[in-house]
């Protein structure tokens, strides 16, 4: 009956090494009556799954952007724990966001966490 697959089972495409990614979307409103609010925020942190090796870039696309920017140099995925919480500094202002994690090596994106921020005014 059901059928159970492994994402990122490899780190190749049929041989041929290929960039992961994946894309989070995010208005920071839990009840919907912030939508039209900017939001600002100077850091958050990624939690990801130890791979032992491996790097991650993060960029960000605000609100109805045509492209990402990279908001972040090369992330380690190296660490001693088996989570890892990567602390990424930034000053981003949008009402709605995309925060694309990539890289060339396997990774386990598991949540993020965003410790504050701050609500702005219309514009």
């Amino acid at each position: 009956s059901g059928f159970t697959f492994q994402i990122f089972g490899d780190e190749n495409d049929n041989g041929a090494a290929y960039t992961g990614e994946f894309v989070l979307a995010t208005d920071l409103s839990r009840n919907k009556k912030t939508l039209s609010r900017f939001k600002r925020v100077t850091r958050f942190i990624a939690i990801f799954r130890n791979e032992g090796a491996g790097t991650i870039t993060v960029s960000a696309k605000r609100d109805y952007g045509t492209s990402f920017e990279e908001i972040s140099s090369t992330l380690s995925l190296a660490g001693s724990e088996d989570f890892l919480f990567i602390e990424v500094d930034t000053d981003l202002s949008f009402k709605n966001l995309l925060l694309k994690f990539s890289g060339a090596n396997k990774f386990r994106f598991i949540g993020i966490i965003f410790p504050e921020f701050e609500l702005e005014d219309f514009r």
